[in-house]
């Protein structure tokens, strides 16, 4: 009787999902896939990032054009990360210095918005092109 309701409790409450990951708040959202975008007060025409995420991690690639200092090659995301809805990372300019970029994703997933800082700060805009 109570003895098979407890060790019966105890697999339930191992088999349980977390309601948090180990590195902080979960993510409310997949930003997975290639997003289009613009900066307002910098010198680059587009920006594409292709994202591939595993729970709260990014990895992929940002790639720039029109931008001299930075480098129009296509770069890796670095320390990318997902908190809620937000999404910080970081990619190397040709010369060795960071960008570092912190986005909120719209509510419906199809936009990333905020601001970047290298060599002065500006702001971004992407817009999902591919799930």
């Amino acid at each position: 009787g109570v003895a098979v309701l407890g060790v019966v409790s105890v697999i339930l409450a191992a088999c349980a999902e977390p309601t948090t990951s180990t590195t902080g708040v979960p993510a409310d959202i997949n930003l997975t896939g290639e997003w289009v975008g613009e900066c307002f007060g910098c010198a680059a025409r587009r920006f594409t990032l292709v994202l591939s995420q595993a729970g709260t991690a990014v990895t992929g690639t940002i790639k720039t054009e029109g931008t001299p200092n930075f480098g129009d090659t296509v770069k890796p995301i670095l320390n990318g990360k997902v908190s809620g809805r937000k999404l910080s990372f970081q990619a190397k300019g040709d010369p060795g210095d960071l960008a570092e970029c912190d986005l909120t994703a719209s509510p419906d997933g199809r936009v990333l918005s905020g601001a970047c800082q290298y060599r002065g700060s500006f702001g971004v805009r992407y817009t999902r092109a591919s799930p």
